[in-house]
């Protein structure tokens, strides 16, 4: 993936057409990951985690299950 030249002026989708990074955004290149993409991805992953776990399992044995407790 290609970097902003240094001094690109870019401002939100005001692009800079002298970048090449700015022209590949322009024809439709996608921006790359930022850290709300990277915590939808946990937060996913959690979810899937919380399901597969076997809480009646805890119960059965009669503990109190602290598996997802912080």
């Amino acid at each position: 993936m290609t970097a902003h030249k240094p001094e690109c002026s870019r401002v939100w989708k005001r692009y800079d057409l002298t970048c090449p990074r700015c022209q590949e955004l322009t024809k439709g290149a996608r921006p790359r990951p930022g850290w709300s993409d990277t915590r939808r991805q946990m937060d996913a992953q959690r979810i899937d985690e919380i399901k597969a776990h076997d809480f009646a399992a805890c119960a059965k044995r009669n503990i109190v299950c602290t598996c997802f407790d912080w």
